[in-house]
């Protein structure tokens, strides 16, 4: 799997939703010029109470600037309060896998 980049100019929603992309901040992250893209938003009513956060959180998956995934992690959505997207990415919301035992 790989994320083509494409520098065509659009407006990403200020609110963290699924597509958006955010550049990473920290250390050698940040020099190697890695992004964020939130691919999913729990919803903490779904999940079973023993492992409930008290808020949604957000999956998101790392790439760097060719668009390889590098990395994943979550972040409580209050992380994302006054960030800004550099981008979004189309058709995240729409993925629809199967799992199926071995």
């Amino acid at each position: 799997m790989k994320i083509h980049i494409e520098t065509e100019t659009q407006i990403p929603s200020m609110e963290p939703i699924v597509g958006n992309v955010y550049p990473r901040m920290g250390g050698r992250s940040r020099q190697a010029g890695e992004m964020m893209i939130i691919f999913a938003i729990s919803d903490p009513a779904k999940q079973k109470e023993r492992f409930q956060y008290r808020g949604r959180m957000a999956c998101v998956m790392v790439i760097d600037p060719d668009g390889n995934i590098v990395g994943a992690d979550s972040y409580g959505m209050s992380y994302f309060d006054g960030k800004c997207p550099i981008a979004f990415v189309e058709g995240l919301e729409d993925i629809d896998l199967t799992m199926r035992t071995i």
